[in-house]
């Protein structure tokens, strides 16, 4: 295999997350149908400077346009609930296409906290829908 550039990037995953969702569509919007799906809930864990974390989703809301096409346009914003307590806003553009999803990831964290970290990271996430929900590996650039 051919030796990486120091200019050449690679991935590191950074956690997966998996939400729960109940939706709402509404359609004939000329842009689209919209549907918003509300987080009910779910689960995250990774592996940080600090050692593995994992915790609980709090809170959040995913406003799709769906258009004629299929495909998808998400904005989402969601709390995470880190199991030491620390809340972190993790909140995404992206779309989705038959189940799967391509998103841009930012992380919100109390900068005195054990995450951080996560602020300053630019971040790609993979993910893919499945019933009751979407599920996500999230990788930084390093």
């Amino acid at each position: 295999m051919p030796e990486m550039s120091k200019n050449e990037a690679s991935l590191r995953r950074v956690m997966t997350v998996d939400f729960e969702t109940t939706r709402t569509i509404s359609g004939g919007h000329p842009e689209g149908d919209r549907v918003l799906l509300n987080v009910a809930g779910g689960t995250f864990h990774g592996d940080g400077p600090h050692g593995a974390f994992q915790g609980s989703v709090a809170h959040g809301s995913d406003w799709v346009t769906k258009y004629p096409d299929g495909s998808m346009a998400l904005d989402v914003r969601a709390q995470l609930l880190a199991s030491d307590g620390t809340a972190i806003l993790m909140t995404y553009a992206g779309i989705s296409a038959d189940g799967v999803v391509h998103t841009t990831p930012t992380f919100s964290a109390p900068g005195s906290s054990a995450f951080g970290w996560l602020n300053r990271l630019v971040c790609l996430a993979r993910g893919e829908v499945r019933e009751g929900g979407v599920s996500y590996d999230v990788y930084t650039l390093q």
